[in-house]
C-alpha cells in the first residue's frame, strides 16, 4: 500500500495551518502539527541550557525524543517528557528558538524520522 502525503506550503501567516486541519478532518486523515514538534524540541533544548547554535547537541538532543508527535487524534495537546507542554510551547522564546534549530539539517532529519514513524501507527 502506497503511502499518502499532504504538505501544504506557502508564506507565513496565509492559513497554511488552518487549510490542513479542515482538509484533514474532513478526510478523516491524521493532521501531525510539525511546527509542534520542534517547538517542543526548543523548550527542551531552554530547559536543557542548550545553545541553539549547537548543531550537534541539539542533533542529540532531537534523536532523544520519542514518538509522541502532537496530532489532532491526541486533541491537539503536546508532551514532552510526559508532561503536557501545549500552552509553554507558544511562549515567544520558544517559538524563536523553534526557527533557529529548525535551519540544522540533523534536527530536521530527526523530525521528519518520527513525523514518518507516527504515520505508520496510524491504522487507517
Amino acid at each position: 500500500m502506497r503511502e499518502l502525503v499532504i504538505a501544504i506550503d506557502g508564506p507565513a501567516a496565509s492559513g497554511k495551518t488552518t487549510t490542513a486541519r479542515l482538509v484533514a478532518g474532513r478526510l478523516g486523515y491524521l493532521f501531525v502539527d510539525y511546527r509542534a514538534m520542534y517547538r517542543a524540541l526548543a523548550l527542551k533544548s531552554l530547559r536543557r541550557a542548550i545553545d541553539p547554535a549547537d548543531a550537534d547537541a541539539l542533533e542529540r538532543l532531537a534523536r532523544g525524543l520519542g514518538g509522541d508527535a502532537p496530532s489532532e487524534r491526541r486533541a491537539a495537546r503536546v508532551i514532552l517528557d510526559g508532561e503536557d507542554v501545549s500552552g509553554e510551547i507558544r511562549r515567544p522564546e520558544v517559538s524563536d528558538r523553534a526557527s533557529r534549530i529548525a535551519e540544522h539539517a540533523g534536527v530536521r532529519a530527526r523530525m521528519v524520522e518520527l513525523q514518518r514513524a507516527l504515520a505508520r501507527r496510524v491504522a487507517w
